[in-house]
């Protein structure tokens, strides 16, 4: 039966297989990211430590917070601290030094994540201790490429910096870290530091008897404790917190996920109710035959059978076509992926689409066997032999009352692609805002790059103006250059916070703190507001200064100018955190960094050459030096130039060569990412719905041809009739509309923490989906409409 009608089993076919395929493919991914378990021992054993706020949870914590909560905790068997945002290490061994990713773990590391060694050991607590012996644990890959994979390795020397590390361990081939890494370093944490700086990840291993609840609750029961050792290092409204790792790395693109899922279902929906369609429209016309099976025994169940049959044989095929949509699909989303979406690539092996993946295509393809074939199976067989023998029913059977089902479907689908497309407007206008919101700086014709320091021998603040001073003779020598600066942090990098006491105000403030060479405003082109900029006479040897921001301006000095107050940064922190007094000598207007929902953090920016020597070993060790070049166009050809000149002037290798546009764009490629998808998913569930339209006003006018006949017979002229199925075609789609708007208000909701700059009510996008969706469907009536109006008298009565 589905071979002698091809163009209906192709069309069923290529429907289920466009909703089943996206299916897959969003369930892939949802797979890769929410269910299945990180690729660890135990993963679910393993938990991130955080500190939580008022407004979320902050993954980053400081040295004081991992001490207490490996000292005082009993519910894990190790805790294990890494850093955020290592800055890799030199690797000596060429010209110049290569550079690798590292990553200074706390010695528990390898047992929170289980890490399975191919050579040696982990790191002793001697190795861990505050300068304590230089140490090393390679990745698999490192000892391949580096030492052939010499499995006499252990107690060989790796000269990183000006400093030899002994090889010893290597980590097993397999073995998956957030960030990747080529090798390892102990962090060899102070357990006395008052650094309260934000500069590590937490994780922690459960024991075999503990529960994550538990944990939890021992977690946050030592905020009382680290408030009486460290009386101002939490806000009022912070506390510490215990969260499942795979929760965490899911949770920024949980929501988006979930969006995502409940878009394809949609789809899958409007999918069912075009294959639904086309089955009532195929039973009509196999009235005679099903009529004939009654006739010569057939009772009503085996009608059914045989019809849902049918269905089964279309959602087998459906899923099977539906698997290689979801394959294609699945492939070519992972490479849309922005980077950091998919944490710890999840999906490397989602191509091979596994047994889980399967499973799911093969119970969707089930399920809409069923949904979209019982409808039909159940309307064919209740059929009226006289009716059906005689070829036709009186006008009124073959009107539009005998296709409310029919039309039932049609306006449902209308509705939920109006759902569909109002989500994807909303998203559509996120991204325009999030792309046009003023950030308080200029990132055009801005290059930047990294330059580690850690280990290099330059860890006071004299050598590293003297690198910065050789690389301004060099830069600007170059053409098109127009100016550079260096900095620990870019304006849409986080900076880690210290405490900040200004003179005259009891209260003390908590603020990001950033370093920063002369002319750092005007690469990026910062509006001062008020006073000066850093400049080249602020050395070691004069008067100590600072810049502060306009939040923190607006914070102590609603009146008057914060230039010539003082302010002191760290006090009480440590001896490499403590700071003296400085003068402030200009407020800088505000920028935004990568979250744009949140309002600006407070901000003092210090000079470079100003900053101790403690300060700068320390931040030599937690941040790479970033150089910011601002050319007079275009600074991508001039690439290879500034890297050359930069290697010269520090003798080190360069790192994360990117554009200011490139990170900025970045930013917002979550964002758009989500938009890409759902916009996609939305536009097919609009043509699904138009095909089901146009396909009921063709099968109905084909059904009405003795009525508009009849209707020519006695006077009506072809307007009339054109008017008639378009004005049919319309309120179908009107109905859809007013259902959908409805629909779509409530649900929308659910889209609030993922949209920004547009309300989810926006009445622009409901207004302009609503328009696009009535001009659609008047065109996809618009042809069935024509053909009705060529219907001639005499044929149709012929028939009658």
């Amino acid at each position: 039966m589905l071979r002698r009608t091809p163009g209906f089993t192709l069309t069923a076919l290529a429907v289920l297989a466009v909703g089943i395929g996206a299916n897959t493919a969003v369930f892939s991914v949802v797979n890769a990211v929410l269910l299945r378990p990180l690729p660890y021992s135990e993963p679910d054993r393993i938990l991130q430590l955080m500190t939580a706020t008022r407004v979320g949870t902050s993954r980053l914590s400081s040295i004081p917070k991992f001490i207490l909560w490996r000292d005082e905790t009993t519910a894990f068997e190790s805790v294990a601290a890494y850093q955020a945002r290592d800055p890799g290490a030199n690797l000596l061994g060429g010209d110049l030094p290569e550079h690798v990713n590292a990553m200074h773990v706390s010695r528990g590391y390898f047992t929170v994540f289980r890490a399975p060694l191919a050579l040696g050991r982990t790191f002793t607590r001697d190795e861990d201790r505050p300068h304590g012996p230089h140490a090393v644990i390679i990745s698999y890959g490192m000892w391949k490429r580096r030492f052939a994979g010499d499995p006499d390795v252990i107690g060989r020397a790796l000269p990183l910096g000006r400093d030899a590390y002994e090889v010893v361990g290597v980590v097993a081939r397999g073995f998956v870290s957030d960030p990747p890494a080529d090798l390892w370093l102990p962090l060899q944490a102070d357990p006395f530091s008052r650094d309260h700086a934000n500069t590590v990840h937490v994780a922690a291993r459960l024991r075999p008897a503990a529960t994550p609840r538990a944990a939890a609750f021992e977690v946050n029961n030592t905020t009382g404790k680290f408030r009486r050792i460290f009386p101002m290092a939490l806000g009022p409204w912070e506390e510490f917190t215990a969260t499942p790792l795979q929760q965490v790395l899911a949770g920024d693109v949980g929501p988006a996920l979930r969006l995502l899922s409940g878009a394809v279902v949609f789809v899958l929906l409007i999918a069912c109710a075009n294959v639904a369609n086309l089955l009532l429209a195929r039973g009509h016309r196999r009235r005679r035959e099903i009529a004939t099976r009654a006739a010569l025994g057939a009772d009503r169940s085996r009608i059914v059978r045989q019809l849902l049959t049918e269905s089964a044989l279309l959602s087998i095929g459906g899923g099977a076509a539906g698997i290689a949509v979801g394959y294609t699909a699945v492939r070519g989303s992972v490479r849309l992926a922005p980077a950091g979406v998919l944490h710890l690539d999840p999906v490397q092996g989602i191509a091979a689409l596994d047994p889980q993946v399967l499973l799911f295509a093969a119970a969707v393809a089930v399920t809409t066997g069923v949904a979209f074939g019982v409808a039909p199976a159940l309307s064919a067989s209740r059929i009226d032999l006289g009716a059906a023998f005689k070829d036709a029913g009186s006008a009124a059977e073959t009107g539009w009352r005998r296709h409310r089902l029919q039309s039932a479907l049609v306006v449902g689908e209308i509705m939920l692609a109006l759902v569909l497309l109002v989500g994807s407007g909303l998203l559509i206008k996120t991204v325009m805002a999030l792309r046009s919101v003023d950030r308080g700086f200029d990132p055009r014709n801005v290059l930047t790059l990294d330059v580690t320091f850690s280990g290099a021998g330059r860890d006071d603040a004299a050598s590293i103006a003297a690198v910065v001073e050789n690389a301004r003779q060099r830069l600007t020598s170059l053409a098109r250059v127009e100016t550079f600066a260096v900095s620990r942090a870019l304006p849409v990098d986080p900076s880690f916070n210290l405490d900040v006491d200004v003179d005259g105000f009891p209260v003390r403030a908590v603020a990001g703190w950033r370093s920063i060479s002369p002319r750092y405003f005007d690469v990026f082109r910062m509006t001062m507001l008020d006073g000066r900029v850093f400049s080249e006479f602020d050395t070691a040897g004069t008067a100590p200064v600072a810049i502060v921001n306009a939040a923190f301006a607006r914070k102590f000095w609603r009146t008057g100018t914060p230039v010539g107050g003082r302010i002191t940064i760290g006090a009480g922190a440590g001896r490499e955190v403590a700071d003296v007094p400085r003068i402030v000598v200009g407020v800088v207007a505000d920028t935004r960094e990568i979250d744009v929902n949140r309002p600006a953090e407070m901000a003092v920016y210090v000079p470079l050459a100003q900053v101790s020597d403690a300060m700068t070993a320390r931040n030599n060790r937690l941040f790479p030096l970033t150089w910011a070049v601002r050319t007079s166009g275009d600074p991508r050809p001039l690439t290879g130039a500034i890297e050359r000149e930069l290697c010269s002037a520090s003798g080190l290798s360069v790192a994360r060569i990117r554009s200011m546009e490139e990170i900025v764009a970045a930013s917002t490629e979550r964002a758009a990412f989500s938009m890409t998808l759902l916009t996609a998913f939305a536009l097919v569930s609009l043509v699904l719905a138009i095909i089901g339209l146009y396909g009921l006003m063709s099968y109905s006018v084909q059904q009405r041809t003795q009525e508009i006949g009849i209707r020519m017979a006695l006077g009506a002229v072809p307007s009339d009739v054109q008017s008639m199925v378009l004005g049919q075609g319309l309120r179908l789609a009107l109905s859809g509309v007013v259902l959908g708007a409805g629909a779509a208000l409530v649900l929308t909701r659910l889209m609030v923490n993922l949209v920004f700059g547009v309300r989810t009510w926006d009445p622009g996008v409901f207004a302009a989906v609503a328009g696009l969706l009535c001009v659609v469907a008047l065109a996809a009536a618009y042809i069935p409409a024509r053909r009705a109006t060529h219907v001639n008298p005499l044929v149709a009565l012929a028939r009658q």
